[in-house]
């Protein structure tokens, strides 16, 4: 019996549905496209689109991008205790 919760527990941990992320750079114009994007030196959420400019604009090329499963779920600092 206790396999059976078990396995009942992890189904349920993939069944529940994934947070959907938007494009930080689009927010601004009032539009919300899923982020398919990560830049990590600039800790932003991109789509598709923007990321594609990202990696052209002469300033952004050189920043690290990570896509699709490879972007952070949360990047909310942790809190920490003094």
């Amino acid at each position: 019996m206790a396999t059976n919760r078990k396995e009942n527990v992890h189904e349920n941990k993939y069944r529940r549905k994934k947070r959907q992320i938007f494009c930080e750079a689009c927010q601004y114009d009032d539009s919300f496209e899923e982020a398919t994007g990560f830049c990590v030196t600039c800790s932003e959420y991109l789509c598709q689109t923007c990321c594609r400019d990202h990696k052209r604009n002469k300033v952004t090329r050189i920043h690290s991008l990570l896509k699709n499963d490879d972007i952070p779920s949360d990047i909310t600092p942790p809190d920490f205790m003094c």
